[in-house]
């Protein structure tokens, strides 16, 4: 059909495309954009500092003549549920204090804390702390051992239910 495009974009992440096997770190497609002038979109959650490849083909390839097809690739970069600034833990009289502070949240329900000794995270509060937007949190965990390997995380959880683990924090002696 004369100005008819089938164009298909696909994104693999990390940029270790492997062209004998397409499947390899496969990411997202927005499946066809149907004609000239029309446009296709998609969304999709990287890491940051990901690297991504983005193949855009032209499944009929004579349909814009001898000149080719244009394609305009545009993106936007959405901020990440939360971006830490800082994660500190310290032996106290009375526990270990747990500190750290967010730069910006975005659709952050809340903060679990883990202690983690000899290798095994366990949680330590019994509440979610509720996220607050952003700035400052502590938790003092008041049954810390006294191990030497003690260490810290903090995981956050998103209102989708997703989860990112920050960390670890090695506690510092007074």
């Amino acid at each position: 059909m004369p100005g008819a495009s089938a164009l298909f974009v696909a994104v693999y992440c990390p940029a270790a495309f492997n062209p004998t096997n397409i499947a390899t770190d496969y990411f997202a497609d927005p499946g066809f954009s149907a004609s000239v002038g029309s446009t296709a979109t998609f969304s999709f959650s990287m890491a940051a500092g990901a690297i991504c490849l983005f193949i855009v083909s032209e499944v009929d390839a004579g349909s814009c003549g001898d000149v080719g097809c244009a394609y305009t690739l545009n993106w936007t970069m959405a901020p990440v549920a939360a971006t830490f600034r800082s994660l500190s833990a310290v032996s106290t009289t009375r526990g270990t204090l747990v500190r750290w502070r967010t730069a910006s949240e975005v659709d952050a329900l809340g903060f679990n804390v883990y202690r983690s000794v000899h290798g095994r995270r366990v949680r330590v509060n019994a509440h979610l702390i509720p996220s607050h937007g952003a700035g400052a949190y502590s938790f003092l965990d008041r049954l810390a051992p006294r191990a030497k390997s003690l260490r810290y995380w903090v995981q956050l959880v998103n209102v989708d239910g997703s989860r990112r683990w920050y960390g670890p924090a090695r506690v510092a002696r007074p």
